[in-house]
């Protein structure tokens, strides 16, 4: 095989990934634990101009490697054949300075080039052959035991507070599901709306969903695909059909609750009253969930678009911009929802992205 003519894709699946797996069964990363590919994080910056919330920019490693679910221990960076092994590790020590984890890797499927951030080792960059890498783990693990003995708070509030908004956002599913998931009248459905209500009431902009208009309600489902596989890949949770074949269901994993403290130590300020709205709806069936979200998205629209709020207006966008499955639900419920929402000050403020674009103005002839 001429290695030069493969793709970076190729080197990776045919070269990199089975040098990482290994083949000695305690000498190898776990591909299902400790192997997360193509992480994409950002810098982490939240920029808001009035009411436009914009995120930093985007940034993917090929590889991040995963002491423990939670703790992220190196960065791999590949290049094709046609570069030299080190010739990702400049991006791989980028990511790994913004990401605060202690080595970086750069191959091109013939080697690794290490480098080893944590100022403990006798050689900070080393090439490593392919079929040695995997036991290259013991080594860097207790490396990394011995730094997390030695500052246990400060280092997991670092990796806490890392960068990553898909790691954010997984704290809040994780902990709406926590709350949640012993009620039979929770699953999918109900998960996506306390999602948007909790980040939209209290205005979360770390969050920066794209919510659409769905039949069900308000939903981004990119970030719902996106919350549930760090549910499963940080062993919190896992999503499956119920036993009758109707809906989903949140299952408990090994570290199920793992999640709390970083919750806590994210929003402070607003923990409480998160969890306050989170129990509020514990028992709510899935249509009172959707007329909350959607008469609070509906209401919000109006407000980020400058429209005049009524009851009226924001009726018009449930009933007639929305979907025609509104028209199922009586307008006597969304006029008590509208009521209750204004009863217990959930007012919305106008904050986030809208679920659709503007109504044109009509013209009369």
């Amino acid at each position: 095989m001429n290695k030069k003519r493969l793709t970076e894709t190729d080197i990776r699946t045919k070269f990199i990934t089975p040098a990482l797996v290994g083949s000695e069964p305690n000498a190898k990363w776990d591909v299902m634990t400790q192997i997360l590919e193509e992480y994409h994080f950002t810098k982490g910056r939240v920029i808001v101009r009035g009411k436009t919330v914009k995120r930093g920019e985007s940034k993917k490693a090929d590889y991040l490697l995963l002491y423990k679910p939670n703790l992220p221990l190196a960065v791999v960076e590949a290049k094709d054949n046609n570069h030299s092994v080190g010739a990702g590790m400049q991006q791989a020590l980028e990511y790994a300075e913004t990401l605060d984890i202690p080595f970086a890797y750069s191959s091109n499927g013939d080697a690794f080039l290490e480098h080893d951030r944590s100022g403990s080792g006798a050689v900070v960059e080393r090439e490593i052959p392919l079929d040695q890498f995997a036991a290259s783990r013991a080594t860097a693990e207790k490396l990394l035991s011995a730094l997390v003995a030695e500052l246990t708070a400060p280092k997991a509030e670092v990796i806490d507070l890392h960068s990553s908004p898909e790691f954010i956002r997984a704290q809040l599913a994780a902990e709406i599901v926590d709350r949640q998931h012993g009620h039979s009248t929770f699953g999918q459905t109900k998960l996506q709306k306390v999602l948007y209500l909790a980040e939209y009431i209290f205005q979360l902009p770390e969050i920066d969903s794209r919510p659409r208009r769905f039949p069900r309600g308000p939903h981004d489902p990119d970030l719902i695909d996106q919350a549930e596989r760090f549910l499963r890949d940080h062993e919190w949770f896992a999503v499956e059909l119920r036993a009758d074949g109707h809906g989903h269901r949140y299952r408990p994993l090994d570290h199920a609750g793992d999640h709390r403290d970083f919750f806590t130590r994210r929003w402070p300020d607003k923990a409480s009253r998160i969890r306050a709205l989170i129990d509020e709806m514990f028992t709510w069936n899935t249509e009172r969930c959707e007329r909350f979200a959607t008469a609070y998205a509906a209401w919000n629209d109006l407000i980020i678009w400058g429209e005049k709020v009524t009851d009226a207006t924001i009726l018009r966008e449930v009933l007639e911009r929305w979907h025609p499955d509104k028209l199922n639900i009586p307008k006597s419920s969304w006029l008590e929802t509208l009521q209750w929402m204004r009863d217990h000050n959930y007012i919305p403020t106008g904050f986030g992205h809208a679920t659709t674009s503007a109504p044109q103005p009509e013209f009369v002839l």
